[in-house]
């Protein structure tokens, strides 16, 4: 169930909330050739750490030395998962392969089966709120933009590609929305999709803690390709305006009949790559809003841990642009 909604609902981060241990746990936490108890890396491995950090420092326990629990000891309360030991199939790995969310797992305490939950779990809120509320702020931190086409429809299904790191991630909010996380640094992000040539924007430059806009607009190959986009978006708000009719009829029947009675209802695709022969690059083509130049910078802005603690929270940070 959680899967099916992470796939309708674009999200930008998450968190797993799990009990036995006490450390913020990241991915990867299983990789087939790769023995439990080796570090496996994930290609944002650096970002991972740094979003980890933020979690365990901010808590009021987790960061301190020592071995807590009474067995693991980890070093600013953090962990690579498969270096801890190897999980095949946790909602983290998914999470972040499949749906290009950016999840970690937080092991809130020791006890892993409470005998009593009220006083084991009073200091829960307040040892984890600061860490919640600045883990939530990472969301907004590196790239977000929009996709359109020349006329300004929204695109989705676009790949984005940040220079030095593997993982792409895939626009899959339906206003042609996306967020990417990333540390400070000068990147070049570029923007493909089948049918479009590809853009790049060179040089970007993403501040520590600050969110830096990169629009695109993508221009079919096929001319004709966009016009066609555009009557099938105005053949499903056809259809969609005829349904909602519909159902006020309905409504307007069914408010009848009730009078009446009263007297007696990822795969990640890795081929998308960016093709720099025909890559075209071009900074001034206006951010679709009719102002112009796009300036950049500038806009709006498991581990499976079974004990009495069974229930899967994950608090997914939804943001608009």
């Amino acid at each position: 169930m959680i899967k099916d909604y992470a796939k309708k609902v674009p999200a930008v981060m998450g968190i797993s909330f799990h009990d036995g241990a006490l450390v913020t746990n990241y991915p990867w936490d299983g990789v087939p050739d790769i023995n439990s108890g080796i570090y496996a890396a994930s290609p944002d491995d650096s970002l991972f750490i740094s979003m980890a950090k933020t979690y365990s420092l901010n808590h009021k326990q987790m960061y301190k030395p020592s071995a807590q629990c009474g067995h693991d000891d980890f070093k600013d309360g953090i962990t690579n998962g498969n270096k801890w030991y190897k999980v095949y199939n946790g909602m983290q790995d998914w999470n972040y392969f499949y749906n290009d969310c950016f999840e970690v797992t937080i092991e809130l305490g020791c006890c892993k089966y409470p005998t009593d939950a009220a006083s084991t779990y009073s200091n829960v809120w307040s040892d984890n709120f600061d860490s919640i509320l600045a883990f939530s702020k990472l969301a907004n931190y590196g790239i977000k933009g929009r996709v359109t086409d020349f006329k300004g429809s929204p695109m989705t299904g676009v790949t984005i590609t940040v220079s030095g790191v593997s993982k792409t991630i895939k626009v899959r909010h339906p206003e042609g929305y996306f967020w990417r996380p990333l540390l400070k640094g000068t990147y070049n992000i570029s923007a493909s999709k089948p049918g479009y040539y590809p853009l790049s924007r060179r040089n970007i430059e993403v501040m520590e803690n600050e969110s830096t806009v990169v629009p695109f607009i993508l221009i079919a190959k096929n001319p004709s390709q966009e016009n066609n986009t555009n009557e099938q978006n105005s053949s499903v708000e056809d259809e969609n305006t005829e349904r909602e009719d519909e159902n006020e009829n309905v409504e307007d029947n069914e408010s009848i009949d009730k009078s009446k009675n009263m007297d007696g209802n990822k795969d990640v695709d890795e081929n998308d790559s960016v093709d720099d022969s025909e890559n075209v690059d071009y900074n001034d083509i206006g951010d679709g809003t009719g102002n112009g130049s796009a300036r950049i910078g500038e806009g709006p802005e498991e581990k499976v841990l079974e004990g009495s603690l069974s229930l899967l929270l994950i608090l997914q940070i939804f943001l608009r642009i």
